[in-house]
């Protein structure tokens, strides 16, 4: 009862001060949204803003606020993205006793409908139900009572506050599993099995762009999303275990040459199949064998004995090349008396391998320029084969000497 009497005499002492102010103006250095019409529009389905009602007038037509707010008042507007509960409130800011908030619909300001709001020495939150796409007015004004009876400071920032809590739908059973997917791939590879919910929607990964750090299982995040968001609100807390394959991997023996003799090339291996930016740091226990054989010619290199935790590994042989060496055949330098036979001619060789000598050799002619007086004559190799070897020539001399006269 003492309360109710309070209530009246403050509402009769600011209803005095309206009938005996005059009605001010916008002053200098006023806030922006000193006025109904300039309403600062805030969006979202929460949030937070910061504004100021130092130097706020009292505009012609406005009624006190929950018949308590009666002087600097400042002006939101507000637009409900769902449908649910709103709770708007001025906590953290600098002005607090003695300041009343108020929520409205209408058009203008002598033309308003209470929707919620309070004194927020008596109730420092505004709750009320919303309908998406109905747009309010908060007005936060201060009480002359307080500022005239105890000196309260009512000019100052303001922090408005709000949020919407939305219906929760029921869920009554959470996914029991999920398709597997592949090391590498996201969740929204996956299907989620099972669920039921009290309203129509579908379950979902929680964060369906997450791609599980190794092959096996993953624990995961499931949420429920309502088919009407604008009502409903998501419901999160469901798990699912989540199974993971490892991915394919191919090993490919690089292709290596030598020249026949040479030792072995270091073999090598290219990679297709790496997720994650993985690299062959990953993969252990590689080895590579190769047909045998030193002739010329191709030899298959095989890859084996590879693993990696997170990989399905196939393999891809390559070739070894042996290529033939460079064997030079040159016709060594010769002599003879004028009017003797030709000697017989022969080759020396650069280049043998593997302890092989001139028996690897068919076919090797010799030839010479024609003539027989004194002078020299071009010695030349030909027709060589070696199965192992290229073979390049290099010519030799055949000098003929003046043969000795006695006279």
């Amino acid at each position: 009862m003492k309360d109710r009497v309070k209530r009246i005499s403050a509402f009769s002492f600011c209803l005095l001060l309206v009938i005996l102010l005059p009605v001010l103006v916008l002053a200098e250095g006023s806030p922006p949204n000193d006025n109904f019409a300039n309403a600062t529009e805030i969006e979202g389905r929460s949030g937070s803003v910061i504004g100021s009602n130092v130097g706020a007038t009292f505009e012609a037509g406005e009624q006190p606020h929950f018949a308590y707010g009666d002087r600097y008042s400042a002006w939101w507007k507000w637009t409900a993205p769902v449908n649910g509960t709103a709770t708007f409130n001025i906590n953290g800011s600098s002005v607090y006793s003695g300041m009343v908030l108020g929520v409205y619909t209408g058009s203008s300001v002598s033309e308003l409908t209470e929707v919620a709001g309070s004194l927020i020495n008596i109730n420092p939150n505004a709750v009320f139900s919303v309908t998406k796409g109905s747009t309010y007015y908060i007005c936060v004004s201060g009480c002359s009572y307080y500022e005239v009876n105890y000196g309260t400071n009512l000019q100052g920032d303001i922090v408005l506050n709000w949020n919407v809590e939305m219906a929760k739908p029921e869920v009554y059973e959470w996914p029991t599993s999920a398709t597997a997917i592949t090391y590498g791939e996201s969740l929204s590879a996956s299907t989620l099995i099972g669920g039921s919910a009290s309203v129509p929607g579908t379950f979902e990964f929680v964060d369906p762009s997450y791609v599980p750090l190794a092959a096996g299982s993953s624990l995961v995040g499931v949420q429920f999303v309502p088919a009407d968001q604008d009502t409903y609100d998501i419901v999160t807390g469901g798990t699912v275990t989540l199974p993971v394959n490892k991915a394919p991997l191919t090993i490919t023996a690089e292709n290596k040459s030598k020249v026949y003799g040479d030792p072995d090339p270091a073999f090598s291996a290219s990679y297709d199949g790496f997720k994650l930016n993985d690299t062959p740091a990953v993969v252990s226990g590689l080895t590579f064998s190769r047909e045998e054989g030193e002739n010329v010619g191709q030899y298959t290199i095989t890859p084996s004995g590879a693993t990696a935790s997170n990989y399905t590994i196939s393999y891809a042989s390559g070739l070894l090349t042996i290529e033939p060496a460079p064997l030079t055949i040159k016709a060594d330098d010769k002599s003879k008396v004028y009017g003797d036979p030709d000697p017989a001619f022969s080759a020396s060789y650069t280049g043998f391998k593997r302890g092989d000598t001139e028996d690897v050799v068919s076919g090797l002619t010799i030839s010479r320029l024609p003539g027989e007086d004194a002078g020299q004559y071009t010695i030349t190799p030909s027709g060589a084969t070696a199965s192992n070897y290229n073979i390049s020539y290099q010519s030799g001399t055949l000098t003929i000497e003046p043969a000795p006269l006695t006279i």
